[in-house]
């Protein structure tokens, strides 16, 4: 399952950048937070242990958020 950021978002989710007008292009080591958040949901409805990947971040220079979850 891919999971990308809703509607097309071009800004950061993470309520770290989010309320930033501008923001520099970190590592993307950062968004493994929200991969984190991703996984855990996902293993909770699910109610089994999964794989979680980051595969792109707006605030590390991408057009969206995206995030892979092996079930």
């Amino acid at each position: 399952m891919i999971i990308k950021s809703l509607g097309g978002l071009k800004e950061c989710v993470c309520g770290m950048f989010r309320n930033q007008k501008d923001y520099e292009v970190i590592s993307p080591t950062w968004c493994q937070c929200c991969n984190g958040h991703n996984k855990i949901i996902f293993e909770e409805l699910l109610d089994q242990e999964l794989q979680s990947q980051l595969i792109e971040g707006i605030c590390a220079g991408e057009s969206v958020c995206s995030f892979k979850i092996k079930i």
